[in-house]
C-alpha cells in the first residue's frame, strides 16, 4: 500500500539521489577523486575521462530505514553500505588488490548470513530442497556462494554504458511489481532503487562520463541478491523466477572463471576482454566500420548494452505472459541455451583478436 509517509520518503530519496548524480556529472572535471582516464587495457572500452563515483547516488536509500521496522530488512540495507564501502575505496584510490576486496567481501557476507540466519529455506522443489535446504551447513555455503556470484557478477557486467543500471532497473521493476500489496518493505526498496537508477542511467548511457564504479556495482549486487532470497522465502516469486532474473550476471562469473582457469597465462582473478558485452561491442564496432557509418564510439558502447537488455526484457515479458502454461524451468533453460549459443559464436569469432 502506498502511504503518505512512503510518498514523502520516496520523494526525498529520488530528489537527493538525482541531485547527487547531477552534481557529480557537472563537477566531474574538478573532482579528481575517482577519476579514471582512458586506458590501453582492452577491457576498458571508454575513450574519455570518466568518474567512478556514481555509486554515491545510492546513499539516499539509507533513508528507507526510517519507515522500515523489519530488523532483517534494516540489516540488509546496512550491510549493503558496508559492501559498498569496499568497492568505493577502490574507486577512489584505484589501488586495492582484488584479493583484498574479495576476502573483505567474503567476510562481511559471512557475518551477515550468520548474524541473520539468512538463506533460501524453500526452492519449491523437493530435489533442490533435499540438496540445499535439508542441511544447514550446505544451505549456508550455497547462500554464501550465491551472494559472491551475484555481487561479482554485477561488477563484471558493468563494462558498457547502461548495462548494469539497465539490468538493475529491470530486476527492481519486476520485484516492485510482484511485491506491491504483498510486502511493503520489498516494494519500497525496489521502487526507490529503480528511482535512484533513472537519472544515473540516462547520464551513463547518453554520455558515458559517469560510472557507478565498483562501489555501486557491489551495492546493487548485494542488495538485489538479499532481496532475491527474501522474496523466495516469502513466496512472492519462486526460485526459478529469481534464477532467471539473476542468470546473466551469475553466468558471466562462471564462464569467466572457467575461461581464465583453462587459459594458462591468466589467473582466475585477472580481467580479460571476453565478457558478452565486450564481444557484442567488438561485433557492433566491426559491423559499423565495414559499412563506413559515422557514429560516436559512446553510442556504439551504449548500443551494446541495449542489444543485451532488450532480449532479456522480452524474455521476462514472455515469461510473465506464458507462466500459467509453460513451466518456468523450460523458460530458464531456453534462455540459457540462447545465451550460450550467441556467446560461443562471438567468443570463437574474436578469441584470437
Amino acid at each position: 500500500m502506498i502511504t503518505q509517509n512512503f510518498l514523502i520518503n520516496f520523494s526525498m530519496i529520488m530528489f537527493s539521489s538525482s541531485l547527487i548524480t547531477i552534481l557529480l556529472f557537472y563537477f566531474k572535471e574538478k573532482i579528481t577523486l575517482g577519476e579514471e582516464k582512458p586506458s590501453k587495457i582492452d577491457r576498458k572500452i571508454h575513450i574519455s575521462k570518466v568518474t567512478r563515483l556514481g555509486g554515491l547516488s545510492f546513499i539516499p536509500l539509507l533513508l528507507l530505514v526510517i519507515e522500515i521496522d523489519n530488523n532483517l530488512i534494516r540489516n540488509i540495507i546496512y550491510f549493503s553500505y558496508f559492501i559498498f564501502f569496499i568497492g568505493f575505496i577502490e574507486d577512489v584510490f584505484l589501488s586495492i588488490s582484488q584479493y583484498v576486496r574479495f576476502l573483505a567481501m567474503l567476510f562481511l557476507v559471512s557475518i551477515f548470513l550468520l548474524q541473520n540466519n539468512f538463506y533460501i529455506n524453500d526452492f519449491q522443489n523437493q530435489i533442490l530442497n533435499y540438496l540445499f535446504v535439508s542441511n544447514i551447513l550446505i544451505s549456508y555455503c550455497f547462500s554464501l556462494l550465491g551472494f559472491m556470484l551475484i555481487i561479482n557478477g554485477f561488477n563484471f557486467i558493468d563494462g558498457v554504458n547502461g548495462l548494469l543500471l539497465g539490468m538493475c532497473i529491470i530486476i527492481s521493476g519486476v520485484y516492485a511489481y510482484h511485491s506491491y500489496n504483498v510486502s511493503n518493505d520489498i516494494f519500497s526498496i525496489s521502487i526507490c532503487m529503480l528511482a535512484c537508477c533513472l537519472i544515473l542511467y540516462y547520464l551513463n548511457i547518453s554520455t558515458g562520463k559517469i560510472l557507478v564504479g565498483d562501489g555501486g556495482a557491489y551495492f546493487i549486487g548485494f542488495l538485489l541478491g538479499a532481496i532475491s532470497i527474501y522474496i523466495c522465502n516469502l513466496g512472492i516469486l519462486n526460485s526459478l523466477n529469481v534464477a532467471f532474473l539473476l542468470f546473466y550476471p551469475i553466468i558471466e562469473v562462471c564462464l569467466s572463471f572457467f575461461r581464465r582457469f583453462f587459459k594458462k597465462d591468466l589467473k582466475s582473478f585477472h580481467a580479460d576482454n571476453f565478457h558478452l558485452h565486450q564481444l557484442v561491442y567488438f561485433s557492433l564496432k566491426e559491423t559499423i566500420l565495414k559499412k563506413n557509418i559515422s557514429i560516436n564510439d559512446v553510442y556504439i558502447n551504449s548500443l551494446s548494452s541495449v542489444c543485451i537488455l532488450f532480449p532479456f526484457l522480452m524474455m521476462i515479458l514472455f515469461g510473465e505472459l506464458v507462466k500459467d502454461f509453460i513451466n518456468n524451468f523450460y523458460i530458464l533453460i531456453s534462455f540459457c541455451a540462447v545465451y550460450l549459443f550467441f556467446y560461443s559464436y562471438l567468443f570463437n569469432k574474436y578469441k584470437n583478436n
